[in-house]
């Protein structure tokens, strides 16, 4: 089996990318026919060399070297600069500021372009966040953002970038009436692994997290539903929880909000 080999290599400076090619033949001797393949080189990234969408992005993912916000428009440089936006083209940057609504963004002092989430819904003051990791890719008209991150609700506080939980408690409610309390703020019952994850992260402040017992959205087992779990310190959630969940029981409770 003979194959022509071409070497990606991408050169660091200057954010200059460029391919090697070897214009010699491979031949592939091995009995094992698993054996005989190339291993450990780079995603092609020329248009004309077999490139996929998911490597033709990775290709122009450029990270910014510095933000700036004011009246809502979003001044990003990148240092190449580029007057006409490409489609395909991403742009990441770490932000220093909380958005307004209908927000703008220039790149390297380019044409100025509305960013949108979910194809065409303009941004408002919950999708970017001081020091937020944010990713945008140009659709031929608008940039969209490919990480549409929610802000925290008031009264919840950042586990991390997946979830909110409450900062403190409430009830004693049925475990329906918690659910359905939670659904009226846009989120969910704690999971089992949230409300214990939560739980360890001591700088969190959370209050009342282990001086009694708390509803988890959890099926302990084919017959139950949920348990409360958390009465007296956050371990015990892995060896002591109750099951509550018929409908005349009452506990507390916190929500999750998953961003």
């Amino acid at each position: 089996m003979k194959a022509l080999l071409t070497i990606s290599v991408f050169l660091t400076l200057s954010n200059v990318s460029g391919q090697l090619t070897v214009d010699k033949s491979i031949n592939f001797t091995a009995t094992d026919s698993s054996k005989n393949q190339v291993v450990g080189h780079d995603e092609p990234f020329q248009l004309d060399h077999a490139v996929n969408v998911n490597s033709a992005v990775k290709s122009v993912l450029n990270f910014s070297n510095s933000v700036s916000y004011a009246n809502n428009i979003i001044n990003v440089n990148r240092n190449i600069p580029e007057q006409n936006y490409q489609t395909g083209m991403s742009i990441a940057f770490i932000s220093n500021f909380s958005c307004d609504d209908s927000v703008q963004i220039t790149i390297d002092g380019g044409d100025t372009a509305f960013i949108t989430k979910s194809i065409t819904e303009l941004l408002d003051t919950n999708n970017i966040a001081v020091n937020q990791y944010v990713e945008l890719i140009y659709d031929g008209t608008n940039f969209q953002l490919l990480n549409n991150t929610q802000a925290c609700p008031s009264g919840f506080v950042q586990v991390n970038n997946n979830y909110c939980i409450q900062m403190n408690e409430y009830g004693p409610m049925t475990i329906y009436d918690a659910m359905a309390f939670c659904d009226t703020l846009g989120g969910q019952l704690c999971s089992l692994s949230d409300w214990y994850y939560a739980c360890q992260k001591t700088d969190l402040n959370l209050q009342d997290m282990t001086n009694n017992w708390e509803w988890i959205n959890h099926g302990m087992d084919h017959t139950s539903d949920a348990a409360t779990v958390g009465n007296g310190v956050c371990e015990s959630i892995l060896t002591q929880q109750s099951e509550l969940w018929q409908g005349g029981n009452t506990a507390i409770f916190r929500c999750c909000y998953y961003r």
